[in-house]
């Protein structure tokens, strides 16, 4: 796999602390993403990675870790050298979520490995653990004073889908968090809508002069859309006990690519733009009655079976 170059400039330094660092969101995006990052230059050397977990690992085991997997999920032959920078600044820290001095112990952690330079430092919080863990770490981190802005240093949450169990759930974690932080601090993050191929979608549409005018429910039939893995659970068995694959995959990466797909054109290409058409399209999507489900959908049941020659 080549290395991407992207003209970016350094991003400010900081501690980016990854809850639920031991998980397959981390090896297989987070590590990756880190690396490309590392890549194009944008990662100062002051960055800083604290993954947090509730393993009895060491700075070291970590390391190790990120290594293996880079050299598994990323592709073959990542630069060994940027390797070696990335795992010099990779930090382990235990964290019971439920003990308060766990948070305290955490924050000392973030002061040691911060930059030397400057005190207090920027956090950046990622939430890569079950829903149920969300709220639980945020309140301890608030109140273990984690999360305070103040002389130009900047605190943030990144909240990884799924985002609550249901509509009910997200709009009370909407607004307990928001009682412990500004919303300009919380970021809701979809990995699957940061993938290439999916942000190139309103491009292909909306800038192509032959496809713009074909797309049009005049001249096209259908549209399917195809979500097929190439990997089994992976050890989230317990995750899809509560879970399961529709809500895992259907309200978040599908509604992504339908709302793509499908959304009036934008006014342009920024962010509210983009979100005002989505929700518009993702409204007008007509609701299957609970007594029409079995007409319009099939459900099953994981069982054993072989993945490639597994």
């Amino acid at each position: 796999m080549a290395r991407r170059k992207i003209d970016v400039s350094k991003v400010d330094p900081c501690v980016l602390t990854v809850f639920g660092v031991t998980g397959d969101l981390s090896k297989r995006l987070l590590f990756p993403s880190l690396y490309n990052l590392a890549c194009a230059g944008t990662l100062p050397d002051d960055f800083r990675l604290l993954g947090v977990g509730r393993r009895d690992w060491t700075d070291q085991v970590l390391r190790q870790y990120l290594t293996d997997t880079l050299g598994q999920f990323w592709g073959a032959n990542p630069d060994r050298k940027i390797v070696r920078w990335l795992a010099q600044r990779t930090y382990y820290q235990n964290t019971n979520f439920d003990d308060p001095a766990s948070f305290d112990a955490l924050n000392r952690k973030i002061q040691e490995i911060g930059p030397r330079q400057r005190s207090p430092v920027n956090r950046l919080f990622y939430m890569s653990v079950a829903p149920e863990f969300v709220l639980k770490i945020v309140s301890q981190l608030g109140q273990s004073n984690q999360l305070v802005e103040q002389n130009g240093v900047w605190a943030r949450v990144i909240v990884e889908k799924p985002f609550g169990h249901d509509l009910a759930s997200a709009i009370a974690l909407n607004e307990a968090l928001q009682k412990i932080m500004a919303e300009r601090q919380i970021y809701r993050i979809d990995h699957f809508a940061g993938k290439d191929a999916v942000q190139d979608l309103a491009v292909f549409r909306f800038s192509n002069a032959i496809i713009e005018p074909l797309w049009n429910r005049s001249l096209i039939d259908n549209v399917q859309i195809t979500a097929s893995e190439t990997v089994g659970l992976e050890g989230r068995a317990g995750f899809y006990e509560k879970s399961g694959a529709l809500r895992d995959m259907v309200p978040n990466h599908l509604a992504e690519l339908l709302s793509l797909i499908a959304m009036e054109p934008p006014v342009s290409f920024s962010v509210e733009h983009m979100r005002e058409k989505q929700i518009e399209l993702l409204e007008s999507v007509r609701r299957i009655k609970p007594r029409e489900a079995s007409r319009y959908a099939v459900r099953a049941q994981y069982s054993a079976g072989k993945v490639g020659r597994k």
